[in-house]
């Protein structure tokens, strides 16, 4: 009839950039399509105003609809790097987002960065998503019942014709960044004595010194 589709599979080797076509083609009558020229004759042959005819063989091979395919066979790499909105950015305290950065070699289309864990559990914060394109974070909220410890992060991902990353996942900092979750309020004794002979006493011109012994470093 007159329509009619004309298709392929797209294969791994396949050189990627813009798919091109060429389609000829006759009618029942066996007219081949021909180059159009101002004004089309009745009888269905193309003619100028003179009405020379043209008997040029073309082909199609442009769209009328601007549509067009580009073939992209290459899984997209990416690299991460991961901090904390704390003043130190490699801990996290209860309150504190931890973010992981990615940087993608192409747009690629939302990553899944499920799950965060934190010494070795779940982290129980929910994940938000940012950015677009080739740059993207993941980031949740370190929560007071989260377990301490080092962060770790597992990142599937693909580009936006669906080839996925060719390692199987994300798993490590590219520039070794790090977070460790502390949740853990820190204690603490203390002692005090004199410079005097007699510790527990003090005259004008002796030092009293408060010692502090702390359960981590503070």
């Amino acid at each position: 009839g007159s329509n009619w589709t004309c298709a392929y599979v797209v294969g791994a080797s396949d050189t990627g950039g813009a798919v091109t076509f060429n389609v000829t083609f006759t009618d029942l009558a066996g007219n081949v399509i021909s180059s159009a020229t101002p004004s089309q004759a009745a009888s269905g042959s193309w003619e100028d105003n003179l009405g020379n005819s043209t008997s040029t063989t073309q082909s199609l091979t442009s769209t009328a609809d601007v549509s067009g395919v580009r073939v992209d066979v290459t899984p997209p790499t990416a690299v991460a790097s991961i901090s904390s909105s704390n003043a130190v950015p490699s801990l996290a305290k209860a309150g504190d987002t931890v973010t992981l950065q990615i940087n993608a070699s192409e747009a690629i289309q939302q990553p899944v960065c499920a799950p965060f864990v934190s010494g070795g559990a779940v982290a129980a914060g929910a994940i938000t998503y940012g950015g677009g394109g080739s740059n993207w974070t993941c980031a949740y909220v370190v929560g007071a019942s989260d377990t301490g410890g080092a962060v770790t992060f597992n990142v599937t991902f693909a580009d936006l014709a669906g080839n996925v990353n060719s390692s199987a996942t994300l798993t490590t900092t590219a520039d070794a960044s790090g977070v460790r979750v502390d949740v853990t309020p820190p204690t603490a004794v203390a002692s005090i004595s004199s410079s005097n002979a007699v510790p527990s006493l003090a005259k004008a011109g002796d030092t009293v010194t408060l010692q502090i012994d702390a359960s981590e470093a503070i």
